[in-house]
């Protein structure tokens, strides 16, 4: 605490107090759409300016409040004047520019152009960008993100079309599930945080720390062949624009939760970072196997269990508000050669920590169904539970990115770029109602405890030849060294249950279940424990030559380009879990009447006569080893015609993939699994330009899925919150994907855009999870894995991007609408094994596919009153999350209406103190799982059987943020 205490006071020591303003922003050249070094930017009849620097930025410091012209000049180029740029207090003003080379007739002279304002630079960059790609994309830049409430990755995945957010962690693209995702973190695969599916947690990157964000919507042989929604790309910050901190506090209120009682079962000192201090651990010196060790060692039953903590009671408190907090230092340092006047090199460093503790409660009602009855038009009652959730989350990241540009024309940069998350989840459920199935009602209680560690590291680097654009070609390099580390721990998950017979009379108390051997689904302690590391490296060439009709004046993106490039990743993961279950330490001697009291009073006695004893479950299939090497190589080609009206791209990439497991089978019998595929993904895409302004291009390529560990991995495993129980199938194949692809294009403007695309895909052998029948009692459902032969999704999107600047009207000149929507059609064709029992079920939805999804935000910008104000709505639709068979169909996640708010204000002397409010899930709309017994092909709110209702509550979040310049970190 001391430490920290003095280096947030070293760091408040360097901040900067003045009443000045300054200019920053980018200069490109138009042409060849490249930066430009040493370019002149002055303050119009000053001698106030500077030059641009290796990327082509420049900022000037120290300029009075007020409203200025700025100057652009350099040789050969004409000379651009922008009137009108207003300067304010303590605040950056951006002005970013692109320069064309001077009129032939008028070089030796000054050609100058005078603009009556400065361009904004929001959309502009994102519009660029998806203009000029080769690929059906969408990005969204830092520029973007601070004008909208994003907190994290996730929030800006929202912006996007045809792009869905579950739980706000997952992203989900043309609503295709998770898994159908790639996602690089700096141009290298992400790790999974989670054991079961591959996906990425996209809450744990902060906004604020996002350089660019895209979403590769169709493949292309130097993107990763494994995917079909989304290849998803994440850049974090580099080179700073300048020397700055920023501080932020926040805090949340959550309609049900804030204020209200709170229980969780005890943790550890340390929970509120994230982390278990080995508090949940088992002790040391621990039998291996206590079901062998007891058998080697009668008599030892009392003192082994009685290391273990009686623990099984919770605590109510009343929940805090949640609490949130971030500081971003940023640090650039560029030194000047005098004798030149030209900068030596450039560093670049970036520090960030943040850090949140939040709080959630919920009431869920649980329910299931037998078989539907056609003559009773309605299906018998399994169960009917209500489950209390209380979640309590904690966030730490920590983020560390160096950079250094340097070398002739500052062609070569270095970077290295860390990120670390520490997640800590502590949840407890208590659960009441009946099973009618069995008879009785009951109270089972669920401590779960889930701590995750996510490291990523780059070693990157960018070599660009022959920069100066006299130059007939250009040649860039660029490599990076990757590694990423993930575990993921739950130490101490404990479970038990009380049942009481329907007949009260006979049966009056709530007794605690107590098997005769050790099952810790019911009664127990279940430990589980991975640790995956990801040793990662990747080499890409382009070559650019001028060609046939690439004119002189032709945009360096106009010449004939050759990529080339290789990839290589090794992963590696150890999976454990320990089940340990409690039993009558002797059926003979056992005092039963005990059973009907508190879990606490009921582990006080562990006498080896007449107490309960820890027993053992733990089976070889529990644990797994596995590892998946990746070996991949493209090779493509771009190829401009017509002066830039037509735009080629094509190629092959080719991926050697080995996947290994090693396990066992409930059997106990040595599962070996080896998935050794060589996979040849070709892929083309060609756009054609009708005017500046209005494009179409199409594409197609082939792409795979490969099956997860877990999804071979032959390990039962049984979920508490959804009374199910998953088993793995180690004979999975992979699937393939071919996807096409048709968008129509057209920009305006700078900031507006308007698209319409279609898309086809079609799945040979897709993974998915169905219903194994005459498994499980009581309600409890078995699933696996499997391949269907094949599947088809195909749709529309649409987005719409407006600002309504044109009417000059207040308040509506500063709004800007953006909406998009998705329309999908998806069908798969299942086996009679996948089908169930019947083969008359042949067809239904992809899983996890939805046929529609609509997002659309009203964003309100003055800048003149720093005030910011933006809705935004969104809804997805019906998808299949569990599937069924004849007589027990799908079970169907209902739309759900979102709406949110966010006010964003800046004030104070300098304007460098921002508030926010927001409010989040405006509508509390109730999460539904439906089930159509009546199998009618209608989703009924009303008539149709309920699996799962719950409203998890309006958020409302305040915070705010202080941002300063450092007095100085070197000459810009």
């Amino acid at each position: 605490m001391r430490i920290a205490i003095i280096t947030l006071l070293f760091l408040f020591t360097k901040i900067g107090f003045s009443q000045t303003g300054s200019i920053t922003g980018t200069v490109m050249d138009k042409t060849y759409n490249d930066i430009m070094i040493g370019a002149r930017v002055q303050i119009e009849g000053t001698t106030i300016g500077t030059l641009t620097d290796f990327d082509g930025k420049y900022t000037i410091r120290g300029i009075t409040p007020g409203t200025y012209k700025l100057r652009f000049s350099m040789l050969s180029y004409k000379t651009i004047i922008i009137e009108t740029v207003k300067v304010e207090a303590g605040k950056p003003t951006r002005v970013d520019l692109n320069m064309e080379v001077a009129p032939s007739d008028v070089l030796g002279n000054e050609y100058v152009e005078i603009i009556a304002e400065a361009p904004k630079n929001t959309i502009a960059a994102d519009n660029k960008t998806m203009k000029e790609a080769d690929q059906v994309v969408n990005v969204v830049s830092k520029a973007t993100i601070a004008g909208t409430n994003a907190q994290s990755a996730a929030d800006v995945a929202k912006l996007i079309p045809g792009v869905t957010v579950v739980d706000n962690r997952f992203v989900v693209v043309r609503g295709l599930s998770e898994r159908y995702n790639a996602v690089m973190l700096n141009n290298v695969l992400a790790p999974s945080v989670e054991s079961d599916v591959k996906v990425f947690s996209f809450d744990l990157i902060p906004s604020g720390l996002i350089d660019r964000f895209m979403i590769y919507k169709s493949p292309s042989p130097d993107l990763p062949g494994e995917f079909s929604g989304g290849a998803i790309k994440i850049f974090t910050q580099n080179i700073p624009d300048s020397s700055s901190i920023a501080v932020s506090l926040g805090t949340g209120v959550r309609s049900g939760t804030t204020f209200q009682e709170f229980k969780m079962n005890k943790g550890s000192t340390t929970d509120w970072m994230g982390f278990d201090n080995g508090y949940r651990e088992l002790p040391d010196g621990f039998p291996e196997n206590v079901r062998e060790y007891l058998i080697a060692n009668p008599g030892k039953g009392e003192e082994v269990t009685n290391t273990l903590r009686n623990d099984w009671e919770y605590e109510t408190r009343e929940a805090p508000i949640d609490k949130r907090f971030s500081i971003v230092m940023m640090n650039r340092f560029s030194p000047i050669d005098s004798a030149k006047g030209k900068q030596k090199f450039q560093l670049g460093n970036i520090t960030a920590i943040n850090y949140s503790n939040t709080r959630q409660f919920y009431n869920s009602e649980r329910l299931d169904y037998n078989t539907y009855n056609m003559l009773t038009q309605e299906s018998d009652t399994v169960f009917d539970y209500s489950d209390d959730f209380f979640v309590n989350r904690v966030r730490v990241g920590i983020l560390q990115n160096n950079s250094i540009r340097f070398g002739k024309n500052a062609g070569h940069k270095i970077e290295l770029k860390n990120v670390f998350n520490q997640l800590g989840d502590n949840e407890t459920i208590l659960r009441g109602g009946s099973n009618i199935e069995f008879g009785e009602t009951r109270r089972e209680y669920s401590y779960h405890y889930m701590e995750r560690s996510i490291y990523t590291g780059q070693l990157s680097g960018f070599h660009e030849f022959n920069r100066d654009t006299t130059k007939e070609d250009r040649t860039k390099i660029d490599w990076t060294l990757g590694y990423s580390a993930a575990s993921r721990n739950e130490p101490d998950w404990r479970r038990a249950r009380y049942s009481r017979s329907f007949d009260t009379i006979s049966f009056p108390t709530y007794d605690l279940y107590l098997p005769f051997q050790a099952t810790p689904s019911f009664l127990g302690r279940i430990y589980i424990d991975m640790n995956e590391a990801i040793q990662s490296g990747v080499v890409n060439f382009e070559h650019k030559i001028k060609f046939w009709d690439a004119a002189k004046t032709d945009s360096a993106k106009n010449w004939v380009s050759i990529k080339a490039g290789v990839y290589y990743e090794n992963k590696e993961r150890v999976f454990g879990i320990r089940n340990l279950g409690y039993r009558p330490s002797n059926v003979f001697f056992f005092d039963w009447s005990m059973l009907n009291k508190p879990l606490s009073e009921i582990f006080e006695n562990t006498d080896d006569s007449t107490g309960v004893v820890i027993d053992e479950d733990t089976k070889l299939s529990d644990q797994y080893k596995a590892s998946n090497n990746l070996t991949a190589g493209y090779i493509m080609g771009v190829f401009p015609m017509l002066k830039e009206k037509i735009r080629l791209t094509g190629g092959v990439r080719l991926e050697k993939n080995i996947q290994v497991l090693n396990s066992h089978n409930a059997n106990e019998e040595v599962v070996e699994v080896k998935n050794d595929i060589l996979s040849i993904l070709p892929s083309g895409n060609i756009s054609y330009n009708f005017t500046k302004k209005m494009l179409v291009r199409a594409g197609y390529g082939r792409t795979v899925n490969r099956p997860e560990f877990r999804e071979i991995a032959p390990f039962t495993f049984y979920d508490f919150a959804f009374n199910s129980i998953y088993v793995g199938n180690d004979s999975l194949q992979t699937p393939t994907i071919d996807n096409f692809d048709l968008r129509w294009e057209l920009y305006p403007s700078t900031t507006e855009n308007v698209t319409f695309g279609l898309f086809y895909k079609k799945f040979t052998n897709p993974i998915e999870i169905y219903f194994v029948p005459g498994v499980g009692t009581g309600g409890t459902r078995s699933f696996t894995w499997g391949n269907a032969p094949e599947a088809t999704s195909y749709g529309a999107e649409i987005e719409v991007r407006k600002k309504l600047d044109s009417l000059d009207i207040p308040l509506i000149k500063n709004l800007t609408i953006v909406a998009n929507a998705a329309y999908i059609f998806s069908e798969i064709t299942l086996t009679d094994d996948t089908a169930g029992v019947q083969a008359n079920l042949q067809k239904r939805p992809m899983m996890g596919q939805s046929p529609y999804m609509a997002n659309g935000g009203l964003y309100y910008r003055n800048d003149s009153i720093g005030l910011q104000v933006n809705i935004l709505y969104n809804v997805v639709g019906p998808r299949v999350v569990i599937v069924g068979i004849p007589g027990l169909p799908e079970v169907w996640e209902m739309p759900r209406h979102n709406l949110d708010l966010t006010i964003i204000k800046t004030f104070g002397r300098k304007k460098h103190i921002e508030a926010r409010l927001g409010i989040q899930d405006m509508l509390n709309a109730p999460f539904l799982l439906l089930q159509d017994a009546n199998e009618n092909g209608d989703l009924d709110r009303e008539t149709d059987q309920v699996m799962q209702r719950y409203n998890r509550g309006t958020y409302f979040t305040l915070g705010f943020a202080v941002r300063t310049g450092l007095k100085r970190y070197g000459k810009k």
